[in-house]
């Protein structure tokens, strides 16, 4: 029966009566604790043993682990005569009739009326809380006034609340400063370690104080043969001739040795090694599978198995990664393109897919491509017209997907500012369609005034509307009559100052703290006026070593080598050696970028890419590309700096026009060999 606790307070069922007091089973156990004959620490007591007293940490740990049989796990068996651990021993507890309901439910409680269910448990004891004004059931009562369980223990502890959060009750005191807090704030809070001295989180408390986790593992992977046991184990400590002690010769509970391997470090879970767990997962994974989806699926499970990072591996399976290779495992996801894009667009649906690609089990696309034909085609779906979804799809097939198949085949690849420049313009189209059926006209007989209305509360989609009606319009689709101005548009050339600019260039040159990605995409942007989308698809191909200088390496941007500084070539090679994902799980698959992406086999994203320089002080990306642009064509023939640079003609012909027409004039060195030899264009120093 359901009595309040003499210690606690709360109303719990009774589990003794010392001295004819109510105890709980909680503080019940909590007197009866005592020194464990194992470990050595003061704790509730399991059993007694011929050696003495042990707690239950150290009965279970004693306990020979085995196969449950209700989950198939290894570990700990609860219930020995049916196999089973304790999870499963819980489950299997008869359900009863309750004695409220007359329903077949887990018991709750029991009293001398019988079985009841927790529905009826929380039924019968709801009441308004003293401290919330909230109707729910009372875990117990103060001076005859109930408390629900959220305001339970802050009632009980109102005077000992935790010294930082103020909100949770306190259950440990601080060496430090003496003052009480809460057990999550207590192991958060960053103190000197009692061994090394260093300010950080405490690892562990054992009794010479908080101990960081460099000095646990520096414990963990010191072996020696311990001068008491004479066990090879962890050296915990030294005694007086310098002879090592082991943790339990020193009456330190740590857990370190691997149940599968044997060997000593890390414990993950399950008394597993990191390794050894990530292989478990791995297999737990992957058994869920058909045989032949298993089999179909072995390139993955090999790619998986050679992950450098079992930590990483662990949170991979555990995570969204893990449950989407099981519905591929289990036949509810196809391992194909089209099914994957049915699923919502995230960036783990966006990594598996890189993953399957690159272990060849999916063929190799444009995902950028992909991506913007599948929008336009869900933004097709959205229309209810049928004609405008008609006409909306003849424009997307004969004139937008065109485009961007063209742009592919000329660059390799359709880069994210073209795709959302293509949508766009269908977006255009569809909002324009939209409009004019909300008027009640058709776009075959829309009006002058019906496209000025509209593009007056939108005048930036005013070339994107122009394309479109001229294209309606030369397929009978609009008038011929209805107009679209252009916009006078002028080229930004509005240019970074010299000073901050080179010095911000000999800052990422020499800057060793910053990262080696970031100080060449800088250097390049700074001195070359290179755009971020061309830095980010550079490959090691594009790298080349001069013929001559040893040491001097140049980029294939156009017709012609462009040859690098010292400086910046020193740290090009660094990049080609030690260049790797931002991702450990994209680590392992070899990629030719030479400023990879989070994805397998794709490079990094220029939107990343310009925010990460901003960082860095390059608040204005084409302010900073401006000033180098300006340089350099002052000093190179227009011509010459296309070659090198990669640029159109027109545009460096404008440029050298802006820096004063034919001031900059065409070096020319003419050697015995009469062949004209082109200058190597470096940065101003």
């Amino acid at each position: 029966m359901a009595e309040p606790c003499t210690d606690c307070g709360r109303l719990r069922p009774v589990a003794a009566r010392p001295g004819g007091q109510p105890l709980c089973g909680s503080c019940q156990r909590r007197r009866s604790a005592a020194a464990c004959v194992t470990c050595g620490l003061t704790r509730p007591i399991r059993s007694q043993t011929s050696d003495g007293l042990v707690c239950a940490t150290c009965f279970a740990r004693a306990a020979p682990p085995g196969r449950c049989s209700g989950c198939g796990r290894h570990g700990p068996i609860k219930l020995k005569k049916r196999n089973l651990c304790s999870t499963c021993a819980g489950k299997q507890r008869p359900p009863q009739p309750c004695r409220d309901c007359g329903h077949t439910r887990p018991v709750a409680a029991r009293d001398a009326h019988g079985p009841q269910c927790h529905a009826c448990w929380r039924r019968q004891h709801r009441a308004l809380c003293t401290r919330c004004g909230q109707d729910r059931p009372a875990l117990g009562t103060l001076d005859g006034r109930p408390y629900c369980p959220y305001c339970w223990e802050k009632a009980r502890s109102a005077a000992e609340l935790c010294a930082d959060c103020g909100r949770l009750p306190t259950a440990l005191t601080s060496r430090q400063d003496g003052l009480r807090r809460c057990r999550r704030c207590h192991q958060a809070k960053p103190g000197p370690c009692a061994r090394c001295g260093t300010v950080t989180k405490a690892e562990r408390h054992w009794p010479e104080g908080p101990i960081c986790l460099t000095c646990v593992d520096t414990v963990r992977f010191t072996h020696a043969t311990c001068a008491s046991c004479q066990q090879h184990r962890p050296v915990f400590d030294r005694d007086s001739d310098g002879h090592p002690i082991c943790p339990e010769c020193s009456g330190i509970q740590l857990a370190y040795t691997c149940t599968v391997c044997g060997g000593m470090g890390r414990i993950h879970s399950r008394q597993c090694c990191p390794p050894c767990r990530a292989a478990q997962r791995l297999d737990e994974v992957f058994t869920a599978g058909t045989d032949h989806l298993k089999a179909e699926l072995a390139p993955l499970y090999r790619h998986l198995a050679g992950y450098p990072s079992p930590y990483t591996l662990i949170a991979y399976l555990d995570g969204t990664g893990g449950r989407l290779i099981h519905r591929l495992l289990t036949g509810d996801l196809a391992c194909t393109h089209d099914s994957l894009d049915q699923l919502r667009q995230t960036t783990s649906v966006a990594h598996l897919r890189s993953l399957l690609t690159a272990v060849g089990l999916l063929p190799s696309r444009d995902e950028h491509l992909a991506r913007a034909h599948h929008r336009a085609q869900i933004l097709l779906n959205t229309m209810h017209e049928s004609s405008d979804r008609l006409l909306l799809t003849r424009y997307l097939r004969w004139t937008v997907l065109p485009a961007a198949y063209e742009h592919t085949d000329r660059t390799g690849s359709l880069c994210p500012h073209h795709a959302r420049y293509l949508l766009e313009q269908l977006r255009t189209a569809h909002a324009f369609a939209h409009y004019l059926r909300t008027t009640g006209s058709t776009l075959a007989d829309c009006t002058q005034p019906h496209v000025d209305a509209w593009l007056s509360s939108q005048r930036w989609r005013t070339s994107y509307l122009r394309q479109f009606l001229t294209w309606a319009a030369v397929h009978g689709e609009a008038p011929r009559h209805v107009a679209v101005s252009a916009l006078a548009t002028s080229e930004d050339r509005s240019i970074m100052s010299d000073t901050d600019r080179l010095l911000l260039a000999h800052r990422l040159e020499h800057d060793d703290t910053i990262a080696l990605p970031d100080r060449i995409a800088g250097c390049l942007v700074l001195q070359y006026g290179q755009h971020v989308t061309r830095i980010t698809q550079l490959t090691v191909d594009d790298v080349l070593e001069h013929p001559k200088e040893p040491g001097i390496l140049g980029l294939t941007l156009g017709s012609d080598p462009l040859w690098l500084r010292p400086r910046l070539s020193h740290l090009m090679a660094r990049l080609i050696t030690e260049r790797h994902p931002d991702r450990v799980l994209a680590r392992s698959i070899p990629t030719p970028h030479l400023f990879p992406g989070s994805h397998p086999g794709r490079p990094l994203s220029a939107d990343h890419l310009a925010r990460r320089l901003k960082t860095l002080g390059i608040k204005n990306l084409r302010r900073a590309r401006n000033g180098a642009l300006l340089s350099m064509v002052g000093s190179v023939h227009w011509k010459l700096l296309a070659d090198l640079l990669g640029i159109s003609d027109s545009a460096a012909q404008r440029w050298h026009t802006a820096a004063g027409g034919d001031r900059a004039q065409l070096r020319r060195h003419t050697p015995q060999t009469g062949r004209r030899h082109r200058p190597r264009v470096d940065a101003p120093p």
